[in-house]
């Protein structure tokens, strides 16, 4: 199986910047669209992260989330944006997501998950449904081989173990609908996109049809994975090796409704725009100096 260019470009590296200069990666974004909706912007593109990554940057009092981005000529540069950019859910504190609006900009090397890519009810229906064993994908980034002079992301090939059934209990987010996916899940992963790849040949409308290329749909993000000694879910942090629990190989999966769910949720539109008129009018989106790699 070979993936598509649209899943290996759609993720750039999140981290930070510390006092003395340095970036310390924290895990995975992905761009995508709006899903159609009544006023939403077809154009409007978005970075997608777990909440708790945001988060854990946010406790250690920096004000900026800085962005590793690949450029077309074959390097990758940090950008920065304001942590008070990304917006979470408005009611619902158990969901693992946090987005910004961010375009892709003229020289990015990236391109977005369209929203019809998103695995709704009547795409499910035409492609046949997705279900327990169909075959999975997340990339994003693994720390130690994280690329000198550009990102260089990951693959990671699973199974669906368990559909969003009843909610999963996490460490940190209590009960939440979320997939359990046969992929074991590691730090860096935090916030990356997973894909059901339905092959090349696919049952549309009933009748099959032969592409040029693998079809994949979004799943969700992933939120975290199984400890063995608790059974609950290591939320992407590093341990010292004199506590470390064993990862189990069982990733959780918030699921892609619930980022529909933030998207389209109407206190996002008023803050949606206020982020964007900001950020352009004060010119916080930024390049920042390389520093470390």
């Amino acid at each position: 199986m070979r993936v598509s260019e649209t899943i290996r470009k759609c993720v750039v590296f999140v981290g930070y910047r510390m006092a003395d200069g340095e970036y310390r990666l924290a895990g995975t974004a992905f761009y995508c669209s709006k899903p159609p909706a009544a006023g939403n912007n077809p154009n409007s593109v978005y970075l997608i992260t777990a909440r708790h990554v945001i988060d854990g940057i946010r406790r250690l009092g920096i004000n900026e989330v800085c962005l590793r981005i690949n450029f077309a000529n074959g390097t990758a540069q940090w950008l920065s944006i304001p942590i008070n950019a990304w917006f979470t859910h408005p009611t619902e504190q158990n969901v693992d997501i946090a987005m910004a609006p961010f375009p892709i900009a003229e020289g990015f090397d990236h391109m977005m998950i369209p929203a019809t890519d998103f695995p709704t009810a009547d795409v499910q229906k035409r492609f046949g449904g997705i279900g327990v064993g169909d075959e999975v994908i997340i990339i994003g980034l693994f720390r130690h081989h994280h690329g000198q002079t550009r990102n260089i992301p990951i693959i990671r090939v699973g199974n669906i173990a368990a559909m969003d059934e009843e909610p999963v209990v996490t460490k940190d987010f209590g009960p939440i609908p979320a997939f359990l996916i046969e992929a074991r899940s590691i730090g860096g992963l935090s916030g990356s996109p997973v894909f059901v790849n339905l092959g090349t040949t696919v049952l549309i409308d009933g009748k099959l049809q032969l592409f040029k290329g693998p079809v994949h749909i979004l799943l969700g993000i992933v939120h975290g994975h199984y400890d063995v000694s608790a059974n609950k879910v290591d939320d992407a942090q590093e341990r010292d090796l004199s506590t470390a629990q064993v990862n189990m190989g069982i990733a959780i999966v918030t699921p892609h409704y619930k980022i529909t769910e933030v998207l389209n949720h109407p206190s996002f539109l008023t803050v949606e725009t206020a982020i964007s008129a900001s950020l352009r009018n004060s010119g916080q989106l930024r390049i920042i100096p390389s520093g470390s790699q």
